[in-house]
């Protein structure tokens, strides 16, 4: 479950939706889609999302539900295929715009940069 910084205090109803949400979440209630629908919907810009951790073995297994080379994976991704290898490996972190469309082939798959 993601977890969200505020800058500005929530109103009262506001603070009842968001940890109705949050509840039926951890018990599976509602999909985390819906539930990421339900919080960005009431802390709009106001929300902060933590960065997804992305480790090694799980981008690897992107890439391998995708059926793809490393050389096609970082080519869809417009990074070199040496960083998607220290990805794999561990070497190196995801950040950025990386990281982002990472999270996005796993949340939606990799039809988004298709």
């Amino acid at each position: 479950m993601r977890r969200y910084t505020v800058a500005k205090k929530l109103s009262r109803i506001e603070q009842a939706i968001i940890q109705t949400a949050e509840d039926m979440h951890a018990r599976g209630v509602i999909k985390p889609q819906t539930y990421e629908k339900i919080t960005m919907r009431h802390l709009g810009a106001r929300a902060k999302q933590a960065p997804p951790e992305m480790s090694p073995e799980d981008i690897r297994a992107l890439r391998d539900r995708a059926h793809m080379s490393q050389a096609a994976f970082a080519q869809h991704l417009r990074m070199s295929t040496g960083y998607l290898s220290k990805l794999e490996r561990g070497l190196a972190r995801p950040h950025g715009t990386a990281l982002t469309l990472l999270a996005a082939i796993q949340r939606i798959g990799i039809e988004v940069v298709l």
